[in-house]
């Protein structure tokens, strides 16, 4: 950032904390189930801890595995504003 006015890298630092803050949403929908359940949180950790426990009541199943929560991961997003 050397040459970067106090402004410039204020306006870097904003981006990144809203990127950062970003509330972050999945639905089953893109994970490829047929189902409208669609998990909203702040952090991914919220994320697939809802899926877990929706994958648990409502799809049966009883361990979720690497793959399912790798895949469940890979497909959060950043919610729209």
């Amino acid at each position: 950032m050397s040459g970067t006015s106090f402004r410039g890298r204020a306006k870097v630092l904003d981006e990144l904390r809203k990127e950062i803050n970003m509330a972050k949403v999945v639905s089953c929908k893109d994970v490829g189930m047929d189902c409208d359940f669609v998990a909203h949180g702040e952090t991914e950790q919220d994320i697939l801890e809802q899926c877990a426990d929706h994958a648990r009541t409502a799809h049966n199943m009883t361990e979720i595995t690497a793959e399912i929560a790798e895949k469940v991961r890979a497909a959060i997003r950043d919610e729209a504003a």
